[in-house]
């Protein structure tokens, strides 16, 4: 003979199944209304706006040179943002950052180039030399794009006297060289 199923265990039943049901439905409910994470950050070669630019000297304070690796950031906090002044907007919805990192920077003694074993037409004319990269950067430090970069430029730019003036405006020149080829690949 059957037996008739127990009431008590069916309502228990179904007061455990709603009870977890209960407590289950918030969090379904929260679930499925959760809002959308934002959306990476684009990143668009020669449009993407920067929300800052950054100076990193790191490379030559570690070869022994913090005084240096300090004036050269000093140099090169305002040419760098003179030459992407275009591309700087501290609200830019993308929320990339600039980060201009120099690892080294040689200057050579002017050469006259007049008849000398270093004369220019043969190639040999002093040169003045940076090194460095621009890195592209996210809020949480993923790497967009990473440019590295050495050029040169003639160490006679500022004359053939070797003055302080001179090799602060060739400095300033190379740093701005630097800058500008990151800005063409970035």
């Amino acid at each position: 003979m059957l037996k008739k199923p127990n009431l008590v265990s069916r309502r228990a039943a179904l007061a455990l199944a709603l009870a977890t049901f209960g407590v289950a439905a918030p969090a379904f409910a929260a679930k499925r209304h959760a809002p959308a994470p934002a959306p990476a950050p684009a990143f668009n070669k020669g449009t993407t706006k920067f929300r800052a630019i950054e100076i990193d000297t790191r490379p030559l304070a570690e070869r022994g040179l913090p005084n240096f690796a300090e004036r050269i950031r000093d140099l090169a906090q305002p040419v760098a943002a003179g030459v992407f002044a275009d591309r700087l907007d501290p609200h830019a919805p993308e929320g990339l950052k600039l980060v201009l990192r120099i690892k080294s920077i040689e200057l050579r003694e002017p050469k006259s180039g007049h008849g000398s074993r270093d004369d220019i037409s043969s190639g040999n004319a002093a040169q003045d030399w940076i090194e460095g990269t621009g890195v592209v950067l996210d809020n949480s430090g993923h790497v967009f794009a990473s440019v590295p970069i050495t050029t040169s430029a003639s160490s006679n730019i500022a004359g053939l006297n070797w003055t302080s003036e001179g090799e602060l405006l060739r400095t300033k020149g190379l740093i701005e060289l630097l800058a500008r080829w990151v800005k063409q690949d970035v």
